[in-house]
């Protein structure tokens, strides 16, 4: 057996970070559309257009979730499959803020 010295060390990786971050941002911008939507809801200002696109968005974000899902695995990509997922929410949340004009309160100061 033969021993390599000094050992080799291992980088933390960025794309960690990155993707922390992106969970954190996804998770702001979902608690933003929703408080929008609660809040628009709540002062009689969300009209019936407004709640059927609601709807409408939701299910076709699932559809195309699955179908990002199923198509990562079919092209032997297993292991991105659930990011490919992941990132048709992230991108349909992402309109749906851009849409409602939600301001978002930084809390990390960037």
């Amino acid at each position: 057996m033969s021993f390599k010295w000094p050992p080799k060390r291992t980088v933390r990786s960025r794309r960690r970070v990155r993707k922390t971050l992106d969970a954190l941002q996804f998770g702001q911008d979902v608690g933003d559309v929703m408080s929008t939507r609660l809040t628009r809801a709540m002062n009689g200002k969300l009209d019936a257009a407004e709640a059927c696109r609601m709807v409408g968005e939701k299910q076709l974000a699932a559809v195309q979730a699955q179908l990002a899902f199923a198509r990562a695995i079919m092209s032997g990509k297993a292991a991105t499959a659930a990011g490919a997922y992941f990132d048709v929410y992230r991108r349909a949340v992402k309109r749906n803020r851009k849409r409602l004009g939600v301001r978002r309160k930084r809390w990390w100061g960037w």
